[in-house]
């Protein structure tokens, strides 16, 4: 008899399932989107390698980022903010974002500094968090609305002239390709612009609520992120 008849059955691994909260996005009539094909990927690669299986759900930013902070599961996408770190730890960088400025074609304005929102009023996601400059003259130099639940809300607050300008964060790196893409569904009736200058270019990371549980997960993620990247795979 062939002595692979004794061998050890093939190990399973056991993937530890791992609730991931991610920020809804909906289309012009509120309707929440199906997640994009590239950050499925994107999530399952870094799943893959950290030998965990993420259970994700969507839900409005705001309640996301809650529901994290109780440890309630592990927040995708979030950038890092004074304010924020107190109650989150974060993984390493898995993807940059660009913070664009949309406004309505015709009224674009030069944009360089933070001092160039001089008496806009800005509308932003809910639950979104800026820091630097942005988060230090809010209020101030420019006035803030964050109430609008979705980015489709907000444009119907711009072209009704309720706000001067809309942040906006894209994984595109041109200008020209966040406009593209805002103005199938959006610009029919008022044509949407994009200044060419961002606000700024952040890194995301992977949160977890400090202090809890859940965060014993952010070092695999971490190791899995630079083997990732170490292979050219992120």
């Amino acid at each position: 008899m062939s002595l692979t008849a004794f061998a050890d059955p093939p190990r399973v691994i056991n993937r530890p399932t791992v609730t991931l909260f991610l920020g809804e996005k909906c289309d012009k009539d509120g309707y929440v989107l199906p997640m994009e094909v590239a950050r499925q990927a994107l999530i399952d690669k870094i799943g893959a390698e950290a030998g965990i299986q993420f259970n994700v759900k969507v839900y409005p930013w705001r309640r996301a980022i809650k529901m994290a902070e109780r440890g309630e599961g592990l927040l995708w996408g979030a950038s890092w903010t004074k304010d924020r770190a107190q109650r989150l730890s974060y993984s390493k960088q898995i993807f940059n974002f660009s913070i664009w400025l949309v406004v309505i074609a015709g009224d674009e304005f030069a944009y360089q500094t933070i001092h160039d929102l001089k008496g806009k009023r800005v509308g932003i996601a809910q639950g979104a968090q800026y820091s630097g400059d942005f988060a230090g003259y809010r209020g101030t130099l420019f006035t803030v609305e964050e109430e609008a639940s979705s980015l489709s809300a907000r444009l119907a607050m711009l072209m009704q002239n309720r706000i001067d300008v809309v942040m906006l964060g894209s994984l595109y790196e041109s200008a020209y390709s966040v406009e593209t893409l805002l103005n199938k569904p959006y610009g029919n009736n008022r044509p949407l612009s994009v200044l060419p200058q961002p606000l700024g270019v952040k890194p995301a990371h992977i949160v977890a609520s400090r202090n809890h549980p859940i965060q014993q997960y952010l070092p695999r993620i971490d190791q899995a992120i630079t083997r990732l990247r170490q292979r050219g795979a992120l």
